[in-house]
């Protein structure tokens, strides 16, 4: 293979070295009356050898100038042969390895869901406006996977199983457990089993187990453990969304990847949620999530303006 390569980097300088000598040739041929001015010049010192006059030698020269450049033709010839073999190998290796180490890739968009069924038996479900990516030829020896947005996973029992986000990493043997990882945005809750998280660049660990949850705060560091009931993290399949002291603007979010829509929220930042809304009917979502907040809201085709809050909730 090295070889190859090697052929291919001189290429072009063998090529241009060939190609240089035949014009060099041609252009001697072609140009006899010049190229004789030319030897009469730097050869101005020597004389014709004896018997012969300097017609006669220019045309033994003339002869063995096209010699030569038949052979430099065929020799050029040759090496285009090698370049071909050499390109065809490159392209076949190259094809083996991009074939080999490419991933493939699962999106969805907003509103939208998507089950993916990995090469193991393990799935995944994927959330509005998240995407995974994986190599799915080399899965068996390497079930790691990459995500960003949300994203819950069911791993069959075998080997390491990992899940890279912007944010840190997750690494179970077969278990249960949902993943959002948005911008600062990182959460890890555990259904069954026992799931490894850390942030990136960090060593440090924390262990979850079923009905456990951790999430980076506002600080950079991974939270203790907590107890979070473990119906709440299933039902986001089925589009039930709860949170517990969530930053509002954060819920507004989800609403808009759930149902493909923009929100215009004009009223003071910073305010906490608890509640959750279903992604089935954008008109209950909407009361599930402003009227305990005492907020009106406003639906203008797909854009959502929301305002208004009473002093009690301030």
């Amino acid at each position: 293979m090295f070889f190859y390569l090697i052929v291919l980097i001189q290429k072009d300088k063998l090529e241009n070295l060939f190609i240089n000598k035949l014009k060099s040739n041609k252009q001697h041929i072609e140009n006899s009356k010049s190229i004789e001015n030319l030897i009469e010049e730097k050869c101005s010192n020597y004389s014709v050898p004896n018997g012969k006059d300097k017609e006669s030698v220019w045309g033994e020269l003339s002869v063995k100038l096209v010699e030569k450049s038949k052979i430099l033709t065929k020799r050029s010839k040759d090496f285009s042969i090698i370049y071909k073999v050499a390109a065809a190998a490159i392209i076949l290796v190259l094809s083996s390895i991009t074939y080999l180490y490419s991933d493939t890739s699962y999106s969805t968009k907003y509103a939208e869901i998507k089950m993916v069924n990995l090469p193991d038996g393990s799935s995944v479900f994927l959330q509005a406006d998240s995407r995974i990516s994986l190599n799915e030829k080399q899965w068996e020896t390497n079930r790691e996977i990459k995500l960003v947005g949300e994203a819950y996973f069911s791993v069959k029992k075998g080997s390491t199983f990992t899940v890279e986000t912007g944010n840190g990493n997750i690494k179970v043997l077969g278990t249960r457990f949902n993943v959002v990882s948005r911008g600062n945005t990182f959460e890890v809750g555990c259904v069954s089993g026992k799931v490894s998280v850390n942030l990136k660049n960090s060593l440090k660990s924390k262990i979850l187990t079923k009905g456990m949850q951790t999430w980076q705060t506002l600080s950079g560091q991974l939270s203790e453990p907590v107890s979070v009931n473990v119906e709440h993290i299933i039902n986001r399949q089925k589009g039930e969304f709860y949170f517990e002291q969530a930053d509002l603007s954060l819920v507004f979010e989800e609403l808009e990847r759930q149902f493909d829509v923009k929100v215009k929220y004009t009223g003071i930042k910073n305010r906490k949620f608890t509640g959750y809304f279903s992604n089935k009917d954008i008109e209950t979502a909407l009361k599930m999530v402003c009227n305990p907040m005492n907020l009106d809201y406003e639906i203008n085709n797909r854009l959502i303006i929301i305002k208004g809050l009473a002093k009690s909730n301030q």
